[in-house]
């Protein structure tokens, strides 16, 4: 008997390889976490536009507050910033050549919102190429920083079932 050895008891399973189910869950993650980085991705870049948009018209805001730019330099800049977002953010083709009433009715029906044709607005129509000014860039400013905060890219078209 002295030749037997003690009983040892086995070591317990170590942690890898992972059973097939933690495998199975890692799986999921990795394709959960995947998806969800092209979905933001993808927002991020639809939405780029319109953020810079908000960025340049807050310079735009910040010059005109200082005295740098007049009421009529405001006014173009702040209507070449709106044009440039629907026609190269939204692409609308009836955006590139509307001028005067026709562009004031276009963005009021692209941003639902009235005061495009009343006071503030028509400072982005046939207003701007007048001697004088007659309503305040104050009002068109608000007006023009109130439309870019509702603004946001089309919802991208599902494909049919």
């Amino acid at each position: 008997m002295n030749g037997l050895r003690d009983i040892h008891e086995p070591l317990p399973p170590g942690w890898w390889p992972p059973a097939p189910g933690w495998w199975l869950v890692t799986l999921v993650v990795v394709v959960v976490l995947a998806w969800t980085v092209r979905r933001v991705w993808q927002h991020r870049g639809r939405t780029a536009p319109y953020r810079r948009a908000r960025a340049r018209f807050a310079v735009l805001e910040g010059r005109r507050a200082v005295g740098e730019i007049g009421p009529r330099a405001f006014a173009d800049a702040a209507n070449a910033l709106l044009k440039d977002l629907l026609v190269d953010a939204e692409q609308r083709a009836d955006a590139v050549r509307a001028s005067g009433d026709a562009w004031l009715a276009l963005l009021r029906e692209r941003c639902r919102d009235a005061a495009f044709t009343g006071a503030p607005g028509r400072l982005l129509g046939d207003q701007r190429f007048r001697r004088t000014l007659r309503d305040d860039p104050a009002e068109l400013a608000e007006l023009v920083r109130r439309t870019l905060a509702r603004l946001a890219p089309p919802k991208p078209e599902r494909p049919a079932r």
